[in-house]
Order: structure tokens, then sequence, then C-alpha cells
């Protein structure tokens, strides 16, 4: 049995043999482990594509919705700490990124995304109505941070039944997902409102809630 990368480099030398013997014979690499290492490296590489791309469209996309510069990168930056945690600790314990567990980055960036997005929203909302930070930060924390805690714990309970299964594969996103949802919780809950506290405190509410944000076009519309 050999990994993905250990294929790769046995191709090439097989290929660069094949090079100094030109005319001799016609080279072709077939099989399951051909075809698994395919499949691992195209789906790593597009991971990566598609990780790119969304990270470019939070950035911008955020600002815009909040109405704010700083609370859009705020929320950027917290979204991207349990992603980067959970592949940390992957490598940390040597796991190979594979089909199953490549998939954890794009899944767990919308899910601290959207905890993002709830936490700042009612914490914008706040400071519109004319609340210091502190206040704004802990009434987050009591209405927005009580559901999202909810909804983590379930969650969390959720996928750690996969690791039950006889299924490698599933096990390994079943407990990596569910580190993932309780990492975006830590950043959410503790990160972030460290984060608002510490970079916002001084700034008026007129730079932290300078308009009707996109959100609240959005719901009044409806």
């Amino acid at each position: 049995a050999m990994s993905t990368r250990d294929i790769k480099a046995f191709r090439a030398e097989l290929e660069e043999l094949a090079k100094s013997h030109p005319g001799e014979w016609d080279l072709k690499l077939t099989g399951t482990n051909i075809l698994w290492a395919n499949m691992d490296e195209h789906v790593v590489s597009t991971q990566l594509l598609s990780m790119g791309i969304t990270a470019v469209v939070l950035f911008v996309l955020l600002p815009l919705l909040f109405r704010s510069f700083l609370l859009g990168v705020l929320g950027f930056v917290v979204s991207f700490v349990p992603v980067l945690c959970t592949l940390g600790l992957m490598g940390w314990i040597g796991l190979p990124v594979n089909i199953a567990t490549c998939i954890l980055g794009g899944v767990v960036m919308g899910l601290a995304v959207d905890d993002t997005i709830y936490y700042l929203s009612r914490f914008r909302e706040s400071t519109m109505k004319g609340l210091s930070v502190g206040e704004a930060v802990r009434g987050a924390t009591m209405t927005s941070g009580r559901a999202m805690m909810k909804t983590s714990f379930i969650l969390t309970g959720g996928f750690l039944t996969m690791t039950a299964s006889d299924f490698l594969p599933s096990v390994y996103f079943g407990a990596f997902f569910a580190f993932s949802i309780l990492a975006a919780l830590f950043a959410d809950l503790v990160m972030l409102p460290a984060l608002l506290r510490l970079i916002c405190r001084d700034l008026p509410n007129q730079q932290l809630a300078p308009g009707r944000s996109l959100l609240e076009f959005d719901q009044k519309s409806r």
C-alpha cells in the first residue's frame, strides 16, 4: 500500500525511466491505487482552489453586508480560525489529506461564517441603539451566543455518531468535523468578543454602524 504522495513520486521515476529508453516500450500506469491517487490529487487541488475563491468572496462580501470594513475583516479572520485549527490538528497527528478529510475546510468555513454573521449582526444592532461596545458584546453573547451554543452542541453530538462506523474515512470526517464545530464556537464566543472589546472600544458607534446594512435591508424587504 502506497500513499498518494508515494505513488506520485514512483510515477515520476517510471516516467523518467521510460524517457531514458525511448521507443523500447509504452508506459501506462493503471490499477485501483492509481485511480485513487488521481482522485485524491484532483480533489485536494480543487478544494484548495474553492477555499481560495471562498476567502476572496468573504473578504469582499462581509464588509458590504455590515457596511463596516472593520467588522467585515474581524468576521473574515474569525471564520478562518476553525479551518486552521482543524487542518493544523490533522497535520500535527500525521493524518493524511484524502477524499473524506479534504472537504472539511469548505464545510467548516461555511459553518463558522454563519455563526459569525449572527453574532456580528446582533452586535451591530446594539451599537446602532447607542449601547457601548462592552454592552453590545455582552448582549450578543447572551442572545445569539446562547443559540449558537445549543446548535453547536447538537451538531457536535450528531457528527460524533459517525465515529462508530467501521468505515475509517467516515470516522475521520465525523471526529474532525465535531472538533471544528467546537473550534468555531470558541472563535465566535471567545476570540471575537475579545477582539471587539480590544479593537472597537475607543471607536464611536457611527464607525461601527454607519447606516443600514445589506442584511437589515434584506430583512425589511421581506
